[in-house]
Parts: structure tokens; sequence; C-alpha cells
């Protein structure tokens, strides 16, 4: 039996984190703040952050994808080599894409038009291989995925979860440090003597009666974080650590 201390130098100051929301609402770009990101595009839909120079990967299937975590369990120095710049983070744009990659994978072998309930099994199995595959590697690691509302009939209202077929959708929270929800709001502000409504976006870190997987496993971050695409992960990064 080996004792262990809690401790930044076991953890290794690294951050594993989901980040939900609508389309359009910036999962991608506050995804690029993240330390020295390689993405794994599965969407083809970066051009929110063109003008940031950042590495990818277009993933189309499975084995890509496990090419790329291979790749990526490497150590710093081979990591900038083949990425041609160092790496400290990858982002999975989007989970839910990579869900449905596997889905059409899995019709296409089977021969079949629809999954069935042992499809659904293996769904979730393949799901959450690859997301412990991902979060385990000594990186950061971020998930970005949609949004989807469902109603929950023992509760009887609406909910919204990340947008993931079957209990995957439920469990993906618990694998990693950081579930959040990226929010937009209108509000009022005083610009040069006047009042103009402004858009801001905020990272939502609590749960609710109708993101009742939000949370953050640190317990430090303020309930409602201010985003502004620039400095967001440096700024997570020193609240938490």
């Amino acid at each position: 039996m080996k004792v262990r201390i809690t401790g930044n130098s076991e953890y290794g100051n690294h951050i594993k984190a989901l980040i939900c929301g609508d389309a359009g609402q910036g999962k991608t770009l506050i995804s690029s703040t993240f330390a020295n990101p390689v993405y794994a595009s599965a969407e083809s839909g970066l051009m929110s952050i063109a003008d940031r120079s950042v590495p990818y990967v277009d993933i189309k299937n499975s084995s890509e994808l496990q090419q790329m975590k291979a790749a990526l369990d490497q150590s710093p120095a081979t990591l900038e080599k083949i990425f041609g710049t160092q790496i400290e983070t990858v982002v999975i744009d989007t989970i839910d894409e990579i869900q449905r990659m596997l889905v059409r994978e899995r019709l296409e072998s089977e021969k079949k038009d629809k999954l069935s309930l042992p499809d659904f099994g293996w769904l979730s199995g393949q799901l959450e291989g690859i997301i412990r595959g991902f979060r385990n590697l000594p990186m950061n690691v971020v998930f970005t995925c949609h949004l989807k509302e469902t109603r929950d009939d023992d509760l009887g209202r609406i909910v919204y979860k990340p947008q993931l077929q079957g209990s995957i959708a439920d469990q993906i929270s618990g694998m990693v440090d950081l579930a959040l929800l990226l929010t937009t709001r209108t509000i009022n502000e005083i610009v040069d003597g006047s009042n103009r409504r402004t858009i801001k976006r905020f990272i939502q870190t609590f749960p609710d009666a109708q993101h009742p997987w939000v949370k953050d496993r640190s317990g430090k971050l303020p309930q409602e974080f201010p985003v502004n695409f620039v400095d967001d992960f440096d700024r997570m990064h020193k609240i938490i650590y």
C-alpha cells in the first residue's frame, strides 16, 4: 500500500474540463485561451480561432482519433517535434460530434439503419473509453459539447444536458474537474455617459434546476466567471491553483 499526499506536484496543475453551450456561444474560442492548445477537430468549425494560429488535426474517424491520442501521450519534447510547437492542452471539439462519428461507423459496420439496444451499450462503452483516455493525458484537456433539451418526468420540468446519447450524458460531468456552462446575457451599461445594452458571456460553475450536471470540483471558482476570450484559462488556473 502506497500512501500519497494531495498537492499540485502530484496532480500536475492540469485542468480537465467539459464546456457546454449552445451553438455560437464561444466554446471553441474560450478553449483557445488554454495553454498552448491543439484541437482534435471533428466539426471542422474553427473559424472563430482562425486568427490565433492554433494547431489542429481533422478527425474523420475513430482510428484518426486514437492515433492523435497516442501521439499526445509522449514527452513534451516529442510533442513539440510532432506538432511543431509546444503542446500543453488538447481540445476535443466537439465530443458530441465524436459520438455521432462512432454511430456512423457502427451502423456502417453492422449494416444497419438505426442502433439497437446492444449498440447503445457498445456506444456508451466506446465513448467512455475515449473520454477517460484523453482525460488521463498529462496535460490540460477540454471537451466541448452542445446542449440538448430534455424533460425530466420525475421532476416535471425541462432540463438541459450535454448533447450525448445514452447514460454517458449524465456520467461525463463526473469524469472531469470542471463541468461548465457557457452562457450569454444582455446587460445595461453606461458607456460615454449613455445607457447601452451589451452582450456579456459568463461561465456558470454551479448546478441549478435546469443544469444539474454543472460543477466545480475545486470549489474555488466564482459561481459566475466573466469571459473575455483572452485570458480566461490563466484567470481560472490562478484561482484554482
